[in-house]
């Protein structure tokens, strides 16, 4: 009881604190809750039915539908089910789950895009971005000393002290996975052991790999990471007579790390009574959109101004796309750039704002939207 109640603490501080956005619906927050979810379903309890492998896929594949990264954590769940209960049959029952819900998501898709030309330009077009994104990209670009020491760097400025007991639990999971692969294993020791794995992998990934040294990305692996060490500590509890003293144990480490620890590492998460300069902004350009219905509004690669979007209804169509302004849809054309439009500087992007940069019909301290001059005009 003691280490569910620090877990769960745990779980808002260590990834609520340092995200002034966290309300708007990013795909890693949900993506962790069901992975972790979907780990508990499939081997918290002893032995692993036909509903619970089949549950727990079609979990995994709604976080996979939310993040496309959730992938990582998906195959370390589908492994731990395949090693702890060496049956194929639950592990195509946990596929089949995965694939009940990522394929009518597809279908849909595909519906909505209108050809099965475009649906497939839209997955050569996101195999490219999964290949070339500074973030999320699977080819790592720059020294891999530097992206280990900024992105460690990061790691430790946001936990503090607090990353001593986390790794302090997280340096049992060797031993925890190789418990679980006993017969007589609990299920604690072997959700344990796959979330520790699912930790272990992706924080590899975000040190080791992804290119932008932003901590978003690393999410899921700070969501999973106190649920993990829930689970872990119980099965250590309950390991030989010195286990009463694990939970304890923990908590006064957790404890001494946190007082120690700079003011601002533990912020519990409460309702903001201020807006902010940046929320105001959003607001301000939500308001612009909605004085031109007729219009068709633009945005360019992976950002789309989804934050926007959470408050206008207002589909904002991707200048690197296979679509290219004054076509037949008519209507006038408007640009929305603001404070994280483009990072990567595409070349194609940068010359539209440019060729448009004196047609700006909207600026705040974030927000700037360009009408957009026909092609030749």
């Amino acid at each position: 009881m003691l280490s569910s109640v620090a877990a769960l603490a745990l779980l808002l501080t260590t990834t609520v604190k340092g995200f002034e956005y966290f309300f708007l619906p990013y795909g890693e927050v949900m993506a962790g809750f069901l992975c972790a979810l979907a780990t508990v379903v499939a081997l918290g309890a002893p032995g692993v039915s036909p509903v619970r492998a089949w549950s727990a896929g079609a979990l995994a594949g709604l976080a996979l539908g939310d993040k496309f990264l959730a992938l990582l954590p998906g195959v370390c769940l589908a492994v731990a089910l395949a090693r702890v209960t060496g049956s194929r049959r639950v592990l195509a029952l946990f596929i089949a789950g995965v694939v009940s819900v990522f394929v009518p998501y597809e279908v849909l898709k595909l519906v909505q895009l209108g050809s099965v030309l475009d649906y497939g330009t839209h997955w050569v077009g996101f195999a490219r971005y999964l290949f070339q994104h500074a973030g999320s990209g699977l080819l790592p670009r720059g020294s891999l000393l530097l992206r280990l020491s900024s992105h460690a760097q990061l790691l430790v400025g946001h936990l503090r002290w607090l990353i001593l007991p986390f790794g302090l639990v997280l340096a049992a999971w060797p031993a925890l996975a190789c418990r679980s692969l006993r017969p007589a294993a609990t299920p604690e020791t072997r959700v344990a052991a796959a979330l520790g794995l699912e930790v272990v992998v992706l924080l590899f990934w975000w040190l080791a790999i992804s290119g932008l040294p932003w901590l978003r990305y690393a999410v899921i692996p700070l969501l999973l990471l106190p649920v993990y060490a829930h689970f872990a500590l119980v099965a250590l509890e309950g390991a030989g007579a010195r286990g009463v003293l694990v939970v304890p144990g923990w908590l006064l480490l957790v404890a001494i790390a946190a007082a120690v620890s700079p003011r601002g590492t533990v912020v519990p998460p409460t309702p903001s009574r201020a807006l902010t300069p940046r929320t105001a902004a959003v607001f301000e350009v939500a308001d612009e959109i909605r004085r031109r219905p007729s219009a068709r509004f633009w945005g360019s690669g992976w950002w789309r101004h989804w934050d926007v979007q959470t408050l206008v209804d207002v589909r904002l169509a991707d200048l690197l796309g296979p679509d290219a302004p004054g076509g037949p849809e008519g209507g006038p054309d408007y640009l929305i750039t603001s404070d994280f439009f483009d990072l990567e500087k595409n070349p194609r992007t940068v010359a539209v704002v440019r060729e448009n940069a004196e047609h700006r019909v909207f600026r705040n301290g974030y927000f700037t939207i360009y009408e957009l001059k026909p092609p030749g005009g």
